[in-house]
């Protein structure tokens, strides 16, 4: 009963994951309607004919600024550039603040064309530094990366409270020709 009521509609669609293909059927009668694998393009699971696709696509680029620093407690946010990354794919960010820790997995967003973001609360901002890594895949298939697993980018948490360094600087500075202009005075005062 259930399978004629899904005919009576007369339309079954079966999209493949991954893909920007899509079979339709419309079909008339029960004879018509295929098997869901018998439906799908020859070597569709194949890693040989993914591999093939994978060769004729351009590559894809990664492009990435590595921040020097980073403050404690102050969200991160970290920012690429990706060229040629197919309809798809994800661009995934895999960062941690402690060494001995797993990496957290988060898919960036893309915010405009070819340029993809993601944020570090700053509630998980705390350490001595923030590793992370970037890896475009496409299922199981890594497309390309900037950082490793095994070397990770890795960038210095400094404290967010406090002085700026430059203005301890600068305050130095002051001070310092402060006390020459002192020293400077009662020198000159003792010759007279």
């Amino acid at each position: 009963m259930f399978s004629k009521i899904i005919l009576s509609i007369g339309l079954v669609a079966v999209v493949l994951v991954g893909t920007s293909k899509a079979i339709l059927f419309f079909p008339e009668d029960e004879s018509e309607v295929k098997n869901f694998t018998e439906a799908l393009p020859a070597g569709y699971d194949d890693p040989a004919v993914i591999n093939e696709v994978k060769e004729e696509l351009p590559a894809v680029k990664i492009t990435h600024m590595v921040p020097l620093e980073a403050k404690e407690k102050v969200e991160f946010g970290i920012g690429a550039t990706v060229k040629n990354l197919p309809r798809g794919a994800l661009l995934i960010a895999h960062y941690r603040l402690d060494p001995l820790n797993q990496y957290k997995d988060v898919p960036m967003k893309e915010i405009a064309a070819d340029r993809y973001a993601v944020t570090i609360p700053s509630g998980l901002m705390e350490g001595k530094e923030i590793q992370y890594y970037l890896e475009a895949t496409f299922g199981a298939n890594r497309l390309a990366h900037s950082g490793e697993l095994a070397s990770p980018h890795r960038v210095a948490l400094v404290s967010s409270g406090g002085v700026p360094r430059f203005a301890v600087i600068a305050a130095c500075a002051v001070g310092g020709i402060w006390l020459v202009s002192k020293l400077g005075s009662k020198s000159g005062r003792k010759k007279k």
